[in-house]
């Protein structure tokens, strides 16, 4: 693009980065994001999601709280699969304190887990007690 001239958009950028996302390419996403926000972009809700998500999905829980708080920084509200897959990213790791607390945001933020996130929650339970 850049050897045409054409300056890339936000458009372009939240693309890319949801496809290498999906391809779980991380260091071209990672590349991306930092070339977005060198531009002056922000992303959009779906890039930010799609990030938590395969961060979570890798068990990298703690720099999805990195992209987490800069998606609320920057004034992106986050929607309901960023939640839940910082819960059940939580729940792989056997978290459940602090999975709670995310359900707990969750739901005061007048959000509705998916039917899978409570499903994962319900088979933990009896792990804790038991």
């Amino acid at each position: 693009m850049s050897e045409k001239g054409i300056v890339p958009d936000i458009i372009t950028y939240n693309s890319l980065i949801q496809g290498f996302c999906k391809k779980g390419k991380i260091p071209e996403r990672i590349c991306l994001l930092d070339q977005l926000l060198k531009e002056g972009l922000q992303p959009s809700t779906a890039s930010y999601t799609m990030l938590i998500e395969k961060f979570c999905e890798t068990g990298n829980v703690g720099e999805t709280k990195a992209f987490w708080k800069d998606m609320v920084d920057r004034g992106v509200a986050p929607i309901v699969f960023a939640y839940d897959s910082m819960i059940l990213g939580l729940n792989e790791q056997g978290n459940f304190a602090e999975e709670m607390q995310w359900l707990g945001t969750m739901l005061k933020s007048r959000l509705k887990p998916q039917n899978k996130t409570f499903e994962t929650l319900v088979q933990f339970y009896p792990r804790l007690i038991g």
